[in-house]
């Protein structure tokens, strides 16, 4: 995050936003929805700022991905508040 503080124009800064929380949403660290969400709107800003970027692409999908698995099984939720 001090990294885009520092330069809102760098992409590769959003596009560490956007793993570091995917990974807390797979590892349920955070509520996987909230997590998700943070690391859409990340990815989105670094395709934003570079649209060739393949790594914001990837945690484009990896952030659609645990959104998806997330909807599909209402039981994800509550293993994750249970840890």
């Amino acid at each position: 995050q001090h990294a885009v503080n520092l330069d809102p124009g760098f992409a590769p800064a959003h596009i560490a936003i956007a793993r570091a929380y995917n990974f807390l949403g797979y590892y349920c660290l955070m509520r996987p929805q909230i997590a998700f969400s943070v690391a859409r709107q990340s990815a989105e800003r670094a395709l934003a700022i570079d649209e060739q970027s393949a790594a914001a692409c990837a945690e484009m999908a990896s952030s659609a991905f645990g959104r998806d698995r997330i909807s599909s099984s209402p039981c994800v939720d509550r293993t994750c508040d249970a840890t």
